[in-house]
């Protein structure tokens, strides 16, 4: 049975992208770097961690990476105050979810102060049960880490979640984590490789359908086998 919800956070709940995008820019250009259109494309989904540590090595350069991720919060944060705005049918989403029961969780790459900036300027943190972010795991996706943790931090095991993301890192992540996966389609993973999720939706709305049609399949089925179990134990007993 589908016991919780998770969610990517950049993308799917926040459109945070281009703001995340242009920040990104903005410090690496003080340090004289410009990233190319494939390793923009390679970075949805990641741990800044991973990312400027790619760029940094790639070019042979001595930069701290810590560094480069802190003056990427500050510029991020700066950014967004006041006009971050939450993906169409985010609150309506999560509210519907909250009163199903369903546990909600939220998995995402970015850091902790990334996270709770983007999650304040929106505020929808009181909606989940557990956060994990990119800096709670050794491994960034498409390694399954950080879904795992935040499954075992909201009690239940892989295989009773169902995962939103919106980035082929992030769908091996949950894939690998023996987890089912919606993707929403995005204009900036177009292109990327969507085939190893259970379902696509074109929107939060298509998602909320999907995740109210599995549930409803899946307490079918259990009502069956639970009727069925009755009936043989009650065949049993009137043999006895």
């Amino acid at each position: 049975m589908i016991k919780a919800v998770i969610f990517d956070l950049d993308g799917v709940l926040a459109d945070t992208e281009h703001m995340s995008s242009q920040a990104d820019d903005t410090v690496l250009a003080r340090h004289g770097i410009w990233l190319t259109e494939e390793e923009k494309i390679r970075a949805y989904g990641r741990r800044m961690e991973e990312i400027f540590g790619d760029v940094i090595r790639d070019r042979g350069l001595r930069i701290d990476v810590s560094k480069l991720v802190g003056e990427k919060d500050s510029t991020f944060e700066e950014l967004i105050k006041g006009s971050l705005k939450p993906m169409q049918g985010a609150g309506k989403i999560l509210a519907a979810l909250k009163k199903t029961g369903l546990k909600i969780g939220l998995a995402t790459s970015s850091g902790s102060k990334k996270m709770e900036n983007t999650l304040n300027e929106l505020s929808i943190s009181g909606y989940f049960d557990v956060m994990s972010s990119g800096d709670h795991v050794q491994k960034g996706k498409p390694h399954p880490e950080v879904y795992i943790k935040t499954a075992k931090k909201l009690g239940v095991e892989p295989a009773e979640c169902i995962v939103v993301e919106d980035s082929e890192f992030g769908i091996m992540s949950a894939k690998a984590a023996g987890m089912m996966c919606i993707a929403i389609k995005s204009p900036n993973t177009r292109g990327q490789d969507f085939s190893g999720a259970d379902y696509l939706a074109d929107s939060l709305a298509g998602v909320e359908k999907e995740i109210e049609r599995v549930v409803k399949a899946e307490r079918r089925t259990s009502r069956r086998e639970i009727k069925r179990e009755n009936e043989l134990k009650l065949a049993r007993m009137m043999k006895e």
